[in-house]
């Protein structure tokens, strides 16, 4: 695993963690790293995996297009779903939000990558921590030889304004931000609206 990868685990993690959720349903296990999983439950957190490949070996096989069917309402403290969403196309993004609105008691961590070029200089100031600067050109990749059905503006439809909108309707957005050293990956910590 690169450091880039490392890097999105600590910061799935580190959020997941500050919210302090007794039970959470990690969508989209992955394959070999159970990373997360094991960091939360070592915490002291149940943990429920799903993923649609059962290779992968999560406690529910499923889809995600259909998350609802598999959980009852209000199943879990959080829900994290990162490195999932890009993957099924953008006409469901909605319908996945509400039902993933639906099965979680509070909170919904999710993280979705850019269509954009991104350079980021990290500069170290012993008083301020990392600081990182990044800059965003606008200038789309091509999805044809990757295994994302889409990004953050990659079409009018997908841009971050439209996102922002989506997520405003199951959703009060308590945080957004790019991964400071990984800028291509933007997480957002939602609640629930009741």
């Amino acid at each position: 695993m690169d450091r880039k990868h490392w890097l999105a685990l600590y910061y799935q993690v580190n959020e997941i963690l500050k919210l302090k959720p007794r039970s959470v349903l990690v969508i989209g296990k992955g394959d070999k790293y159970d990373v997360i999983s094991e960091v939360l439950k070592s915490k002291g957190i149940s943990v429920t995996t799903f993923d649609i490949n059962p290779d992968f070996c999560p406690d529910i096989v499923g889809d995600v297009k259909e998350i609802s069917r598999y959980f009852e309402v209000k199943s879990f403290d959080a829900i994290l779903c990162a490195e999932v969403l890009e993957h099924v196309p953008f006409v469901y993004f909605r319908n996945i939000l509400h039902q993933m609105a639906k099965i979680s008691k509070k909170y919904v961590v999710i993280t979705l990558p850019h269509n954009e070029m991104i350079f980021s200089v990290g500069i170290d100031f012993p008083l301020f921590h990392d600081k990182f600067l990044n800059i965003y050109i606008k200038h789309k990749k091509s999805l044809e030889r990757s295994v994302h059905c889409w990004e953050i503006n990659y079409t009018r439809q997908t841009s971050l304004r439209e996102i922002r909108k989506l997520l405003n309707e199951f959703f009060f957005i308590r945080k957004e931000f790019a991964y400071p050293d990984y800028p291509y990956i933007r997480m957002w910590i939602l609640e629930v609206r009741k």
